[in-house]
């Protein structure tokens, strides 16, 4: 009887220790992943401060600031491009489909649009 007594108690034991260890082991794997995100986040915030230190500091004016070089407008040149000068103005209330834009550019321009 008694040994029938200590044998329980001993499998009890090994289970509850077999549990726990299984427990202890997910949290060591858990505590080791929380220690490399945090050494992530430490390496970001060091690159931020590093950048921080260089760059130079935010001045603000009052002043308008206009450029004085004009801005070059491109000229259109369809003859470079190779394609035909065709203006397509599309008053549709219903509107066009995909299919039906492609239809009337190729009509109009002479260009194939698939």
């Amino acid at each position: 009887m008694k040994k029938n007594r200590i044998r329980a108690l001993t499998v009890i034991i090994v289970t509850a220790l077999s549990v726990a260890m299984a427990g202890c082991s997910e949290m060591d794997n858990m505590s080791r992943t929380v220690r490399a995100d945090a050494d992530i986040a430490q390496q970001h915030m060091d690159n931020m401060d590093s950048q921080r230190r260089h760059q130079t500091p935010l001045v603000w004016t009052d002043k308008p600031w206009v450029n004085l070089k004009p801005i070059v407008q491109a000229t259109p040149s369809p003859q470079k491009a190779g394609l035909p000068a065709c203006n397509i103005t599309v008053g549709s209330r219903d509107g066009l489909t995909l299919p039906e834009i492609s239809g009337l550019i190729t009509r109009r321009c002479g260009v194939r649009v698939i």
